[in-house]
């Protein structure tokens, strides 16, 4: 029966109800026979040889509601028109809490969409859903320009144009994030309110930058749109560029200002700039583009730098790009706790850049506000690798070949240097304590081999009178 539903002329659905078949068997997804020949849009004589043969008061039936959805996700017309002369609501919702307009919106079905709202269909209605869409975000996002323009001419209510979703989205902004530029400029020229925020504090702006949709952009800016206008947390639109890796939208945001070098004046809540998160997320780009435009080294925002996000990552191209742009001797650069970007590098277990910052001079025994060195961050973080980069030698490496052979190759590259195992930090502490403590045998134990005289160390108790 569900298989003879998708006959053109009705007559095989026909001979089988004569012949008893029951016209109400589903499969295992609740379809019926009906729910077949709707979706495979099948012409007047086939959906009413089923109806003749259904239960009275069909228009209530429930199994017809989900048929009208069908024919109008799929954009059968006239099996629609069937279904719409027995059915009391086009309003009604299917499972997934859609109505019949909203399949038709999203799925660009021009003429559908037309004869929906004409027998009844509301335009401002939201989906039941966790987004509570109207058909008109539905289009927008989905690039629909033709089906957006019967939604707006035949629109119960012209609020719908800037209405928000459960997200505080309006279709202008869900258009932007995809790219669909001319639905974009026919929802400008329809008057949407191009400064809407969402939940977030974020406009159409924020959604072009974070998905590089840079002809969008390019448009908004040229309607007047603030490229400075913050988020909930600070953030504008520059941020958002800089973090998502959109260089592209980076440079048309930095073609508005009237002193591109301001963009570093831009701090967030957190104290990030636009270069912070560049850094942070290892957009070298638009780090790139950012630094391009300094003649010298400044730290706006926090003072955890921008060198110090990209190394906390272990970005080593950012930092190389950095320490190449300018003048200024940065290898040591320390934040507000007096961390080097070594001691971050120790503490992350970033590897590449700190063999950047051991090869471009960085020192090893400096000592951050509770007197930590980078030795002591990695002993107390377990960061094996690291402090062999700091030690190099035989000893090393030969107990490395044997426990960690993939660290072995570091002993070709590393140039000598020395890290003093007797320093303490503000608690007494010694790189050796701090390995013991948090059970780091392995560092430990290698500690002990590379100490020329291990009385020293060993017999060194901290405030605490520990060992």
């Amino acid at each position: 029966m569900l298989a003879c539903a998708c006959d053109q002329d009705g007559r095989t659905v026909e001979y089988l109800i004569k012949h008893k078949a029951d016209a109400f068997v589903v499969d295992n997804k609740g379809y019926n026979a009906l729910h077949y020949a709707a979706a495979s849009g099948n012409p007047y004589h086939a959906l009413m040889v089923i109806f003749d043969h259904m239960l009275n008061d069909v228009s209530l039936s429930p199994t017809v509601t989900k048929a009208m959805h069908l024919a109008a996700s799929h954009g059968h017309e006239e099996a629609l028109a069937v279904l719409l002369s027995k059915v009391n609501n086009p309003n009604a919702y299917d499972t997934n809490g859609y109505t019949a307009l909203h399949l038709a919106a999203q799925n660009g079905h021009e003429k559908i969409v037309g004869t929906l709202i004409n027998k009844g269909a509301q335009v401002s209605h939201h989906d039941k859903t966790g987004d509570r869409q109207t058909a008109l975000h539905l289009a927008a996002a989905n690039g629909h320009e033709s089906v957006l323009r019967v939604l707006w001419e035949n629109t119960e209510d012209h609020e719908v144009l800037n209405a928000r979703d459960a997200h505080g989205q309006t279709p202008l902004m869900l258009a932007v994030a995809k790219g669909h530029y001319d639905t974009v400029e026919l929802l400008i020229v329809y008057g949407s309110h191009l400064d809407a925020v969402d939940t977030l504090k974020r406009s159409a702006l924020f959604r072009g930058a974070a998905f590089g949709q840079e002809a969008c952009v390019q448009l908004l800016l040229e309607q007047g749109v603030s490229a400075t206008k913050r988020d909930k947390v600070g953030r504008t639109a520059f941020h958002i560029a800089a973090m998502s890796g959109q260089v592209g939208v980076l440079r048309k945001l930095l073609d508005v200002l009237e002193n591109t070098v301001s963009v570093h004046d831009l701090v967030d809540k957190d104290g990030l700039t636009p270069l912070h998160w560049a850094a942070y997320k290892g957009h070298e780009s638009c780090v790139d583009v950012l630094i391009s435009m300094l003649d010298n080294f400044v730290i706006k925002g926090t003072q955890f730098s921008p060198l110090h996000c990209a190394v906390a990552e272990d970005r080593d191209q950012c930092l190389l790009l950095y320490l190449s742009q300018f003048k200024e001797n940065l290898v040591n650069l320390r934040d507000h706790n007096m961390r080097t970007l070594l001691h971050i590098a120790a503490f992350q277990n970033a590897s590449a850049c700190f063999q950047v910052l051991l090869n471009e001079g960085a020192s090893i025994n400096l000592k951050d506000k509770h007197g930590r060195t980078p030795l002591m961050m990695a002993s107390y973080s377990g960061n094996l690798r690291i402090v062999g980069e700091i030690f190099e030698n035989d000893l090393f490496f030969s107990y490395l070949s044997k426990t960690e052979p993939s660290f072995f190759f570091l002993s070709e590259t590393l140039i000598e240097r020395k890290s003093d195992l007797d320093l303490t930090d503000s608690n007494g502490d010694t790189a050796l304590h701090l390995a013991c403590k948090k059970g780091h045998e392995a560092i430990a134990s290698y500690i002990l081999k590379s100490i020329p005289d291990k009385s020293i160390c060993i017999s060194h108790q901290n405030k605490k009178g520990q060992r």
